[in-house]
């Protein structure tokens, strides 16, 4: 009988193990696809990035795509789109047909000073 127990255990064991390597193994896959893709866009030079420079007033087309990249505080408006912070996702940035040249950074406050929405034109 404590035979029957212990190869029981070592089975369930076993088991788990070699579920905790696959785990592992599908980790790691996913791990080195993101980096290799990561290094394809490094390539491409098609890397978004977010400057965070107090309101310099104008951006370029990479730092208005690198904040859409990110959950929105605030409702966006480019060039007359309205782009709702509730219902934006990064995948649907293509979608907005957004041109690709440099924008002024404008907030719009409600009449107790709080933002509504930013606007870029």
């Amino acid at each position: 009988m404590g035979n029957i127990k212990n190869l029981i255990g070592a089975i369930v064991a076993s088991i788990v193990f070699c579920l905790g390597i696959f785990v592992l193994f599908h980790e790691v896959e996913a791990y080195m696809t993101s980096v290799n893709q990561s290094r394809q866009k490094l390539k491409d030079e098609v890397v978004y990035q977010q400057y965070h420079v107090a309101d310099k007033g104008s951006i370029t087309y990479a730092e208005l795509i690198a904040s859409l990249l990110q959950p929105l505080d605030y409702d966006i408006i480019v060039n007359g789109i309205m782009i709702n912070k509730i219902w934006h996702y990064p995948e649907k940035i293509s979608e907005y047909a957004i041109p690709k040249r440099e924008y002024n950074k404008n907030y719009q406050y409600d009449d107790k000073g709080n933002i509504i929405f930013i606007s870029y034109e």
